[in-house]
């Protein structure tokens, strides 16, 4: 069964142990400067990594990974496409829902929050 989308489960003991991950606001890993010092972007996408591999690593079977909500901080194909590969190696169904930064952006997003106008990622 591909673990993706995750549309049936089933275990032995009738019980679905889930994990749920949220607000991941990954971006485009940058270089801050010639040290090779990053940026926030980066420390999102680490965190996301360590905290998967932490959880997976307890003694709890995980029958379901969720991760909801702003997957991106920038809606780029891949960025997810990163997100669905380290999703897609542990091997465990999962399932994603999408959030604000992950179906918007902003025109005018420099501007006061009732002035700003939220639109398509392709605006």
């Amino acid at each position: 069964m591909p673990n993706y989308p995750a549309n049936k489960l089933s275990t032995s003991d009738q019980t679905i142990n889930i994990l749920q991950i949220t607000d991941l606001h990954l971006s485009t890993p940058v270089f801050v400067d010639e040290n090779n010092t990053y940026n926030d972007d980066v420390t999102c996408q680490r965190s996301f990594e360590a905290v998967l591999q932490q959880a997976l690593s307890e003694d709890i079977r995980c029958d379901l990974i969720i991760v909801t909500g702003d997957l991106v901080n920038r809606v780029k194909s891949s960025i997810y496409d990163h997100i669905f590969t380290v999703l897609q190696a542990t091997q465990i169904p999962f399932a994603c829902i999408a959030g604000n930064h992950d179906v918007t952006d902003e025109n005018g997003k420099d501007l006061p929050f009732f002035s700003a106008r939220a639109c398509r990622s392709a605006c």
